[in-house]
């Protein structure tokens, strides 16, 4: 297992707000080079379907290149990772914003937005985008199903010698690594990426109580 990553404190989900990244350009320089424009969408619509085509490949170059552990920036870029790559400008995505905006002119960052002015999806029509997010598939080798729940995980660690193992939060699904998660055993394993989200299971579930990762281990088998 990958035992360098230190425990989550607070999980960015539980906000219930997607975060993301945009590509942001002049309405002078998009309309005076377009070519540009197109080019650089294009080149990052390239870089993305690579990544999605080969996620360990692409994993590892950008541990070389950022000195970051493959393992983390595979829990980050690697099929349904906590980035999704998704380039879509969706609905959630622009409520979301337009909730921050009062936020940030508060504080200084913007004087104003029109939000439906900035907010332009045809430079990404223009380059064929959008890419989906690449997504896991296959059956679980222990217990047989098309996707895994975190307890025949912890079945398939116990047996197998493995480099790192994910599992998303049972309250928010943040994927996270499963040695640093919070456990719970209730009628099954849970996971939780922070301490915080165990309780609050445990409270409200009679019976359930938190245990560590080796007993989770060692009670799957």
């Amino acid at each position: 297992m990958f035992a360098g990553q230190a425990r989550l404190v607070y999980d960015g989900a539980s906000l219930n707000l997607p975060t993301w990244h945009g590509v942001v350009v002049r309405e002078s320089y998009a309309q005076q080079h377009p070519e540009v424009v197109d080019a650089f969408l294009q080149a990052q619509t390239d870089a993305t379907q690579y990544l999605n085509s080969n996620p360990m490949a692409a994993a590892l170059s950008v541990a070389k290149q950022t000195k970051l552990p493959a393992e983390v920036v595979y829990l980050y870029n690697g099929p349904n990772g906590m980035v999704t790559f998704d380039t879509a400008l969706k609905p959630e995505l622009k409520d979301a914003l337009e909730q921050d905006i009062p936020f940030l002119e508060s504080i200084g960052n913007i004087k104003r937005l029109d939000l439906n002015a900035f907010w332009d999806p045809s430079y990404l029509d223009r380059v064929k985008a959008p890419i989906k997010p690449a997504q896991i598939s296959g059956v679980d080798p222990v217990c047989g199903i098309p996707a895994a729940n975190p307890t025949c995980l912890l079945r398939q660690v116990a047996k197998s010698k493995v480099r790192v193992a994910y599992v998303p939060s049972t309250d928010t699904g943040t994927r996270w690594f499963a040695d640093k998660s919070v456990w719970v055993q209730d009628t099954e394993y849970l996971p939780f990426s922070t301490e915080e989200g165990a309780r609050r299971y445990v409270a409200g579930h009679p019976g359930a109580h938190i245990i560590s990762y080796a007993k989770a281990l060692e009670g799957s088998r």
